[in-house]
């Protein structure tokens, strides 16, 4: 079975949304177009969706639904790989970032269930694996470039453990 994405929002002030799963074929579907990776990535390969066409998707069926709790003008995203790398990047740079989700119509293994590509972002390869988890973020605060790297928080149990 494949992973799923865990959407959350934050902004400052205000009590969080619960988070949501969401497929990354079923993120491609909320983005309403789907396009190859080559249109924004040279040399890139397979299916991918802009990350701004996703979140209008996920915007339109989230007022369908009556929610009112959601980032509707995000300033930033945040993103998380399943080995804890993080990458904020703002809303500018979001304008071109894409999802690989598929090669040839099939999932991603390796890399997936979902890849971000920031093309022309503060970082001139910034690219993210595995991301299992994004953040929609409030916070003008946080400024115009990308930050990235990988986080490392542990709990009491992690640090009871023998190795």
């Amino acid at each position: 079975m494949a992973k799923e994405i865990e959407i959350r929002q934050q902004r400052r002030g205000v009590r969080a949304a619960a988070p949501e799963s969401l497929s990354a074929r079923m993120m491609a579907e909320q983005a309403g177009a789907v396009f190859p990776l080559l249109e924004r990535v040279p040399d890139g390969s397979g299916e991918a969706f802009g990350l701004i066409d996703w979140h209008r998707g996920w915007l339109e069926q989230a007022a369908a639904a009556g929610r009112e709790d959601v980032v509707a003008a995000p300033t930033h995203v945040k993103v998380v790989a399943d080995d804890r790398f993080e990458a904020v990047i703002s809303w500018r740079e979001a304008a071109q970032a894409a999802f690989l989700f598929a090669r040839e119509g099939v999932p991603l293994e390796r890399e997936g269930p979902l890849r971000l590509y920031v093309p022309d972002g503060s970082s001139k390869c910034l690219n993210v694996k595995r991301v299992v988890s994004l953040t929609l973020l409030e916070e003008p605060e946080l400024g115009g470039d990308a930050a990235y790297g990988f986080k490392s928080d542990f709990s009491p149990e992690d640090l009871r453990k023998r190795r």
